[in-house]
């Protein structure tokens, strides 16, 4: 179930990427490709967005290539 907005904090998000990066590599791989597909879906990926994706990549040890038009 999702938390409440007032429950969301850097803190939490911290904690949340610690526990994540204990998972399995297949786990791993499935978090970034659904972070992707939710920044693609508007079709308008933000630098914010995109930085927080590879932010999030690297802190699970999954880094993802730079794309072709970086």
């Amino acid at each position: 179930s999702l938390i409440p907005p007032e429950g969301c904090s850097l803190r939490n998000f911290d904690s949340a990427l610690t526990e994540l990066a204990k998972t399995t590599p297949a786990v791993k791989r499935r978090i970034i490709a659904a972070m992707t597909a939710c920044i693609a879906a508007d079709q308008n990926v933000t630098i914010e967005e995109s930085e927080l994706l590879r932010a999030v990549a690297a802190t699970l040890e999954c880094p993802i290539p730079l794309s072709a038009d970086s």
